[in-house]
């Protein structure tokens, strides 16, 4: 739930007029699916994350574009663990980076 709670707050806070879909959400499921991986481990975050995008009534676009940058999130924080330092400034910036340069998925306005 904390973890939940950052991501949201920063999504927020770094893209405040995005739309739905948009960039906001793609950097909260990028940096959410990180917190996690860091936190809980790989296969209890996929788990965790799956779960949540079993919400009925969500396209299957909407459901992709989630499930791409969850998975984005996690490459990202492994990464990060593997050079044995991580906090959460540095996978936010990673974020915003990989956001810019086209590699996170966000829907069409």
């Amino acid at each position: 739930f904390y973890n939940a709670i950052i991501a949201e707050h920063k999504a927020e806070e770094f893209y405040p007029n995005s739309k739905p879909n948009g960039e906001s959400d793609a950097f909260r499921h990028y940096v959410w699916s990180g917190l996690l991986v860091r936190d809980v481990g790989e296969e209890s975050a996929r788990a965790f994350l799956n779960a949540h995008e079993a919400t009925l009534g969500q396209s299957a676009a909407e459901k992709a574009m989630d499930q791409f940058n969850n998975d984005q999130g996690i490459k990202a924080a492994k990464d990060l663990l593997r050079k044995e330092y991580f906090d959460n400034s540095m996978l936010l910036e990673r974020a915003r980076k990989d956001l810019e340069a086209g590699s996170l998925k966000v829907l069409p306005k």
